[in-house]
């Protein structure tokens, strides 16, 4: 999104499904951000959204969720 920040060493692999990243949010260092396909769970393949004014932090993975708007995720945090 508009005035968003991605920062190094990150991986953003939407190679299953879409991967949307909000307004003003902030990736930082070594955040891996993946999606699941449909050849998992049931066939359903399952995006990661990641609203507007989000911050996560150095070494966070995500994959497969959907985080609001203002939300936090925490260094080396793991959301599924």
């Amino acid at each position: 999104g508009d005035d968003s920040s991605v920062w190094y060493n990150c991986v953003i692999r939407g190679d299953a499904d879409k991967i949307v990243i909000g307004k003003r949010t902030n990736i930082q260092d070594g955040t891996v951000i993946h999606c699941r396909g449909g050849d998992l769970g049931g066939g359903v393949p399952q995006s990661t959204i990641i609203g507007d004014d989000v911050t996560v932090g150095h070494q966070a993975l995500l994959h497969a969720c959907i985080l609001e708007d203002r939300s936090f995720v925490g260094m080396q945090a793991c959301v599924m």
